[in-house]
């Protein structure tokens, strides 16, 4: 046996034992939470005020970020792939089927409000505005509308010199 796998009895006496690790982190718990309840802790970083709520902007006007509730945060409550080059004429959904769109869109959002859903975050890109103001107003399901480009230099010409109103 080498020198580096005898123990000697000394060192196993000196060892901490499972009761004094069990003993120790008891007291430390009590004396923290002691000091914690009496105000003599203070905390590592100076306390805040909260802020106010900060609102998020939904189909239905700002609402409280508190307010949100659980929330889908990719989602697409109707889908484009908007007009082509191959195809100018292109119309996501025909005008006799808009009011048809809106209804299923309105049933699948409010059998997500009864599952506790409360706000859907939609990306679709060329979303038809006026069929989602519909919706909106139709659903308890909050709509945030957003979409957006990973580099600038994708951004369409057409879509870049756009209001922001009408980019949604």
């Amino acid at each position: 046996m080498n020198s580096a796998t005898i123990i000697s009895e000394s060192s196993v006496s000196s060892a901490l034992t499972r009761r004094a690790f069990t003993t120790g982190l008891l007291a430390g718990t009590a004396l923290f939470s002691l000091a914690s309840r009496t105000g003599m802790a203070t905390p590592a970083l100076p306390r805040t005020k909260k802020p106010k709520s900060l609102a998020v902007s939904t189909m239905n006007g700002p609402v409280s970020c508190d307010s949100l509730g659980t929330t889908l945060v990719h989602e697409h409550v109707l889908w484009f792939s908007g007009p082509r080059l191959d195809n100018p004429g292109y119309t996501p959904i025909p005008d006799n089927l808009r009011s048809d769109t809106v209804d299923f869109a309105v049933s699948l959002l409010n059998a997500a409000s009864r599952v506790g859903i409360d706000t859907v975050v939609d990306l679709t890109p060329h979303r038809p505005i006026d069929l989602y103001e519909e919706i909106a107003k139709r659903t308890p399901v909050k709509i945030v509308a957003s979409t957006g480009f990973y580099r600038r230099e994708k951004i369409p010409r057409s879509m870049a010199d756009m209001e922001d109103e009408r980019q949604m």
